[in-house]
């Protein structure tokens, strides 16, 4: 990996560990002006400029939103502290503030209607209300800033503020720089300072310190040292501070580069850094105009450079990169813990020159030397690597020969010994290369014993890397292989006995780091297991959604044929129910309108054309009244007792159904009549017969020789919701899509193709003998005899 991108991703892990211990809340320094200084051998002239208000200014009225964090992440422990320092900021904050309470997540969700005051019984509401709202969801830091600078009023008077509490992750919306950028702008354009409290399982405190740099704010760190009432406490003091915010800076003409390139807004209970490079040693001062009628000069003598700033120029080209945008130099505190993260990369890179030095690896040992020496010129540690691999190298290029007597070399080879020399500390000590005064060659035993015990410190260090990278997915399991890790040093022969004791207090360290890990791991699994229970039952709705619509599809192609066969108060109900199944469900919508419109046009009309007919029959029966007819000959009917007669012996001619008929026929005539529910999706048509068989109690059976004919089977899928017809009406609709049809032969209701059924035939007589009239001899009809009504031309 390249030096530069190396440094960077050190400097962006050791942030997080650094700030991590960091309580943003520093005294002003005794001077308003500190100008620290940095120069190389050859090269510019870097410092780092701190200035702060000489005078404290009493709280103003404010206008203070408080966003309480309410992701998953904000569970347990985290979340009742976060509401008691909630609380105890409220109760805290002076009686002329207005205060906003929000949960935020994904999104901000007000917890009061408006701006009210911090102790009135609309904030115990909000309370209430914010503690029975579940912690769920990820961040989206941008959204939530920005909803929350949206609420303030526009009045000019009033101080506003920001007060976060939460862990600073975005993890909904991963912030890119552009991003991040907007919102520092908005904050600034809209003049509202971000305080905030880090809290939770993993804090992204770099991110935080940010905003408040750039914003005016400061940042409290959560700490078992700290309770939550003092830190709310403290939040509201920096909530009510007034914050100057600049309008226009000019800087003394030996001011090279400055960052960031806005100048951090001024508050009167810490200081604001800037840094950057100078032209001259001439005193720098700094011109700012702000808010209000605000007008202020600082001025002061750069220092004599020294190594305590040495982390100056790589802090600088960091922030090159940005202009300085994501500089976390909250305060002379935040720049302390800057450098010194920067000042411990270097002492990382000492420490791996000393491991390749220790491996042979003489020219990478001179290569993280140099890297080291560039952060930290004067580090002692690195100078020592640097000298004992040039030496190592210098050495071995002289001892080099052409060639080696394998025989003579079989139990002694020239060796290379490097050792550490303890200085006191618990890191391993700067490697020193032995010289020949003290003996080139060891005998095989110590060389063995040597190599033994570097190889365990080696194993050590490894194992220890691993352990951390599965602290977070694993503590117990890690901390069970860190105590045999322990056991395997403790019982290991080769070992001095401060060797022993370094590795054996590394592996406790990392064994209390793992029981602590196992904690906020539980959470995240805890986490984890809420957000698959979230997707189990988001499944279950969508599964849900489109078993609705696949029914709503049915239903509506059961409207359809409804409407075809002019059953419209039947459409109309299937319509209906669609429609309370989905408002918003268009075809159901206009189903409905259309059903009750066509019904009562084609029922009104209906009524229309009857009367029509009726009234043109009425008048045709009056146009034949007004014909006369002569009553000779009379018609003469019979008498009572002829009428009689035919009619008793007509009974025994009833209908005669040449084919007879049985009672399991009747039973299927009568069900075919019944009422029935069908409700299938892709289900085979043997198991639709096997259901209606079932439900209505028939023999239905499947003429198989005639659906293969048409290319049809038992498997042929059915897709049907029907309730509330006949079964007559339902098989019609349902075997109309299949192009079959049935028929009702030798006791069971067969289910076929048209064209068989077609030569299936059932004869029935009927006897018509009363239709006929007997008209005796002497009788004659209407209009007999000459010229008749309705008769011929001749008699009866």
């Amino acid at each position: 990996m390249p030096k530069r991108e190396h440094f960077e991703q050190c400097l962006s892990a050791f942030l997080a560990i650094g700030l991590a211990v960091l309580m943003v809340a520093p005294a002003v320094a005794d001077d308003a002006t500190f100008v620290a200084t940095y120069q190389q051998a050859a090269g510019p002239r870097y410092f780092a400029m701190s200035v702060s208000l000489e005078e404290k200014s009493d709280a103003s009225p404010s206008e203070v939103v408080v966003m309480v964090d309410t992701s998953a992440s904000q569970a347990g422990i985290y979340r009742t502290d976060s509401i008691a320092t909630a609380k105890a900021l409220m109760a805290s904050l002076p009686a002329d503030c207005r205060v906003q309470l929000f949960a935020g997540d994904i999104m901000a969700v007000p917890m009061t209607g408006s701006f009210v005051s911090p102790q009135g019984s609309e904030i115990s509401e909000a309370f209430a209300k914010l503690e029975r709202r579940v912690p769920l969801g990820a961040t989206d830091l941008a959204e939530l800033i920005n909803d929350s600078v949206a609420t303030f009023t526009k009045s000019s008077k009033l101080n506003r503020s920001i007060v976060y509490i939460g862990d600073g992750s975005s993890r909904a919306n991963f912030l890119s720089p552009t991003e991040f950028e907007e919102v520092v702008s908005n904050l600034r354009d809209n003049k509202v300072a971000f305080n905030s409290l880090a809290i939770g399982p993993d804090r992204n405190i770099e991110t935080l310190a940010t905003l408040a740099n750039h914003a005016g704010g400061i940042v409290e760190v959560d700490n078992r040292d700290i309770p939550s009432e003092q830190a709310g406490v403290r939040l509201a003091a920096a909530a009510t501070t007034p914050v100057i915010w600049p309008a226009s800076v000019k800087f003394s003409e030996n001011v090279a580069e400055v960052f960031p390139k806005q100048f951090p807004p001024l508050r009167a209970d810490r200081d604001s850094i800037v840094v950057g490079v100078l032209d001259s040693d001439a005193i720098v001062s700094v011109e700012v105009k702000g808010s209000g009628a605000f007008s202020r000069t600082w001025s002061g003598e750069p220092q004599t450079t020294n190594d305590d700033q040495a982390y100056l120029p790589q802090l600088i080209e960091l922030a090159r990169k940005d202009d300085g945008l994501n500089l976390p130099t909250v305060g002379s505190a935040g720049l302390r813990e800057t450098a010194s993260v920067l000042m411990a990369s270097a002492e990382q890179y000492a420490k791996l020159g000393s491991q390749a030095l220790a491996a042979g690896d003489n020219v990478g040992a001179a290569r993280l030397a140099k890297a080291a020496m560039d952060i930290d010129p004067g580090h002692p540690r690195a100078q020592a690597v640097a000298n004992a691999a040039a030496k190592a190298d210098k050495e071995t290029k002289a001892e080099e020969k052409p060639s080696v007597d394998r025989g003579a070399s079989m139990h002694r080879v020239p060796v290379h010994f490097v050792a550490f020399q303890n200085d006191g500390s618990n890191d391993s000590a700067a490697p020193l290369t032995l010289g020949d005064e003290d003996g080139r060659f060891l005998n095989d035993v110590d060389l063995n014993a040597v190599r033994n015990a570097r190889i365990i410190e080696a194993e050590v260090a490894n194992r220890l890397a691993a352990a951390r990278g599965q602290m977070s997915t694993d503590p117990n399991g890690t901390r069970d292989a860190l105590k045999l890790l322990l056991d395997n040093v403790e019982r290991a022969p080769d070992l001095s006995p401060d060797v022993r004791a370094r590795l054996r207090n590394q592996i406790i360290a990392a064994i209390r780091e793992s029981s602590a890990r196992a904690v906020s791991v539980e959470a995240q699994r805890a986490e984890a297991a809420e957000r698959e229970a979230i997707a189990r039952e988001r499944i279950a709705l969508t599964e849900q959604l489109l078993r609705d619509e696949e029914r709503a599809r049915v239903i509506m192609e059961m409207f359809d044929a409804l409407m075809d066969e002019g059953k419209y108060s039947e459409a109309l109900t299937s319509a209906q129910e669609v429609r309370a199944m989905d408002p918003y469900n268009q075809a159901a919508v206009a189903g409905v309108e259309i059903a009750d419109i066509v019904g009562n046009y084609r029922s009104m009309m209906a009524l229309k054309e009857l009367r029509y007919q009726r009234m043109v029959d009425t008048l045709f029966e009056v146009e034949k009244s007004h014909v006369p007819f002569p009553d000779e000959p009379p018609i003469v009917y019979p008498d009572a007792e002829f009428w009689e007669e035919i009619y008793y012996r007509k009974e025994k001619y009833g209908s005669v159904d040449l084919a007879s008929t049985g009672s399991a026929e009747q039973k299927i005539f009568q069900q075919l009549e019944a009422e029935t529910k069908i409700q299938f999706i892709d289900t085979p048509l043997e198991e639709v017969v096997g259901y209606l068989k079932q439900l209505h109690g028939i023999e239905i059976q499947i003429d198989n020789r005639s659906l293969e004919d048409v290319g049809l089977s038992t498997d042929t899928p059915v897709t049907r919701n029907i309730e509330g017809i006949s079964l007559r009406s339902a098989l019609r609709l349902m075997l109309k899509e299949l192009d079959l049809t049935y028929i009702v032969a030798n006791e069971v209701l067969m289910i076929t193709t048209p064209e068989e059924a077609e030569s299936e035939l059932i004869t029935k007589v009927y006897p018509v003998a009363d239709l006929v009239l007997p008209v005796s001899a002497q009788v004659g009809t209407l209009g007999g005899g000459g010229n008749g009504v309705n008769g011929g031309n001749g008699g009866g």
